[in-house]
């Protein structure tokens, strides 16, 4: 036997035996998982013999890396097993319960340990300040690649009919729509956008849609503009760490599950905000109050909600032993923007007495703490816990994976999370349960500060870790295993975005759609089933499963809806196509 071999087969202990063996039996859990969508692993798991050298194989192959990687390590074994650590991924795969490939998880995995190989091995490692302009060519490339990405899984959902929430996803393009033919913010589902959110913001958007109105400009706009809050996280991480581990955190925050989503939901307010909340914090942190300040206030005109944001970066300021303009003008301009953003919803709301939906968080707060007040604060809160998400465990579940399932628990080590208290308090005191889903837009904010947050704990980290024994590595190289091991958490938890990006083409009933909506004219109003509302936003009125009084034409899809409607249709309009069962009626 190789003498070197002998050597490093007597530096394997019982415990780094243990360790494989903790491995290995994550392999066989996460291939028993996904046999049960996977037709080719069950009839194989099925087998005895076939299981047992499958099991076999497998342990072999995971010894025989161990052992190679003690080879290159010069004899480390602690080294050696963070290289083989990444198959610990595999646990926060759900396999059993989507029907995505295996092939994903396991990629990401291999990735990873050759990232790690390559970090370990190197003399300086793989991520370094030599050469900064390659890197920003690079993040610039994934930027361009994720616009392009993200924008042709999206239009065609759109050209499917597939949007999700397409009523939200209706209303914001015709309040584009409408503002560019001279009827500012006015909309068909509530009267005027400031009935239910104080969004000026979108003013910035116009010229845009301007040039090419079409709910896809909203579509790419979106995209665009959160590839481009890659720029400013990139500055914020490279201003914490000093180091070029800024690459692999950038990358990570557009892809963290709760920022990509985003690119599938409508045109939210909160789809735009991260780009200019990074560079609102980006401007504090460097000390430059004029940038911050401008920032700022782009930041509050996206929603009213993000007046408490401007508060929270004076307490800040304050904590932070800022001076005294760094804590009174954002605390001032939040306060201000937050009373009289509630005066403006409440003035349009009482005018064009829009259902509770259009304002229904304000709603839900005037009953919690105004109408159950009446019996004293016990009641309100008693209310609280009674119908938030704080009583509700789900919710509260998802709410803790923020932190924790995408590994980024590091983020707990910074006072940076502070800035995404407010949103994550007005997220916890709401009844809606979607306030923490990857699919919707209510914890980008949170998002934003909780991925800085990550950034400042790992500096806080490694600098704890470095020159201890067990590691021997500088502390550069241990900043870039940590950045790369949240990157790969991250990317192990894309089945939460990847799976909303699939959906069902029915080519036949988008083509009867699109040739009864032909014979619409665009200044008629008309009413169409909900999937269908996007498509015919860009007009100044229509309805949703009407008929409404005023509407011109009826769209209607199914035999259900057909008999729903069939005495306003029978009594006031006339049938002018029919391919069943897509049929369109015109008033008489």
């Amino acid at each position: 036997m190789n003498t070197k071999l002998k050597e490093i087969t007597q530096a394997i202990s019982a415990k780094h035996l243990i360790f494989i063996i903790l491995l290995w039996a994550i392999v066989y859990n996460f291939l028993l998982s996904a046999s049960f969508n996977n037709q080719i692993l069950r009839s194989m798991l099925h087998n005895f013999p076939v299981t047992s050298c499958l099991l076999f194989l497998i342990f072999c192959l995971l010894f025989y890396s161990f052992i190679i990687c003690l080879r290159v390590n010069g004899s480390n074994p602690n080294r050696a097993l963070v290289i083989l650590l990444p198959i610990a991924l595999l646990l926060f795969w759900p396999a059993e319960e989507i029907n995505i490939s295996i092939a994903i998880p396991f990629l990401i995995v291999i990735a990873t340990q050759a990232i790690f190989y390559k970090i370990l091995l190197c003399e300086k490692g793989i991520f370094t300040e030599s050469n900064p302009p390659k890197e920003k060519i690079v993040l610039s490339a994934i930027i361009i690649i994720y616009i392009l990405f993200f924008s042709l899984l999206s239009i065609p959902r759109f050209n499917a009919f597939a949007v999700f929430n397409p009523k939200d996803f209706g209303l914001f393009n015709q309040i584009f729509w409408n503002t560019i033919h001279g009827r500012f913010y006015l909309n068909s589902t509530y009267g005027s956008h400031f009935a239910g959110h104080n969004s000026l913001f979108f003013v910035l958007l116009m010229p845009f849609y301007y040039l090419f109105p079409h709910p896809h400009t909203l579509l790419i706009l979106k995209t665009s503009v959160l590839a481009f809050s890659a720029i400013p996280f990139y500055l914020i991480v490279k201003d914490i760490l000093k180091q070029s581990s800024a690459l692999p955190l950038a990358i990570t925050f557009i892809f963290f599950p709760f920022i990509a989503g985003q690119n599938f939901t409508s045109a939210h307010e909160m789809g735009f905000a991260p780009l200019f909340i990074l560079f609102t914090y980006y401007f504090f942190r460097k000390k430059k109050f004029i940038p911050f300040l401008c920032f700022l206030l782009i930041t509050i005109s996206i929603k009213e909600t993000l007046a408490l944001l401007a508060l929270m970066f004076g307490i800040y300021a304050f904590f932070k032993k800022r001076g005294a303009v760094w804590v009174i003008y954002p605390a001032l301009i939040g306060i201000v923007w937050f009373f009289s953003s509630i005066a403006l919803i409440s003035h349009f709301f009482y005018l064009y007495h829009p259902s509770s939906d259009s304002a229904w968080y304000l709603v839900y707060l005037k009953k919690a703490f105004l109408e159950q007040n009446k019996n004293g604060p016990l009641s309100t809160i008693t209310y609280l816990f009674s119908n938030s998400n704080l009583a509700h465990w789900p919710t509260l579940k998802s709410a803790i994976s923020l932190f924790f399932t995408l590994g980024l628990a590091p983020s707990l080590l910074s006072s940076v999370i502070l800035l995404g208290l407010p949103e994550l308090f007005v997220n916890l005191v709401s009844s809606n349960s979607n306030m923490f889903s990857p699919y919707w837009h209510y914890s980008t904010t949170l998002s934003c500060f909780i991925l800085i947050g990550v950034a400042e704990g790992i500096k806080k980290i490694s600098s704890f870790l470095c020159g201890k024994e067990y590691f021997k590595i500088s502390e550069h190289k241990l900043q870039s295993l940590l950045c790369v091991s949240v990157l790969s958490c991250t990317l192990i938890h894309s089945y939460l975005w990847i799976k909303f990006a699939e959906y069902k083409l029915d080519a036949v009933y988008v083509r009867q759609v699109n040739e009864a909506l032909a014979l619409v004219p665009p200044d008629a109003s008309i009413s169409v089933p909900l999937r269908i509302v996007t498509i015919v936003s860009s007009r100044e009125k229509y309805s949703i499963a009407g008929p409404d009084p005023s509407d011109d034409y009826i769209l209607v899809d199914s035999e259900a809806m057909q008999k729903e409607l069939k005495t306003g249709i029978n009594s006031d309009y006339s049938e002018i196509f029919r391919k069943d069962p897509i049929v369109l009626y015109k008033r008489k």
